[in-house]
């Protein structure tokens, strides 16, 4: 009898960084469903207490939050060991181009944005 083997990528740790408790938890269930293990934080700081404990395979970032915005989270991220780490930016319109430079991201999904595609983009980052 063979094993059943889980697709590339899944078990991968999310990152999801956004301040909608909403959001948070529609993302989790949606990436868990497929397989990935997600953390999540309301904002950039948490968002980096995370990764003090654990280096995601990935972060899906919102850009406007309280107290650290995803500029600032995605500047000091990188600048703490996370560079190879892609980062998936999810946000209301202009709100991607405001702000503290740039980001760097593997992709831009604008708010609303399709649950699918933000799957297909996830599972395309995680692929080894």
């Amino acid at each position: 009898m063979g094993s059943i083997s889980s697709p590339p990528g899944t078990d991968s740790l999310i990152l999801v960084i956004d301040d909608d408790a909403t959001i948070r938890l529609f993302l989790s269930l949606a990436l868990e469903e497929e397989g990935f293990r997600v953390v999540t934080a309301a904002d950039g700081q948490e968002g980096l207490e995370r990764v003090a404990h654990e280096m995601p395979a990935l972060v899906v970032l919102d850009v406007a939050m309280p107290i650290l915005d995803g500029h600032g989270f995605a500047a000091r991220f990188r600048a703490t060991g996370g560079a190879s780490v892609p980062l998936i930016v999810v946000s209301a319109g202009g709100q991607i181009a405001d702000g503290g430079g740039p980001i760097e991201a593997y992709a831009t999904l604008s708010k609303p944005f399709e649950l699918d595609e933000l799957i297909r983009t996830v599972e395309r980052a995680t692929q080894p």
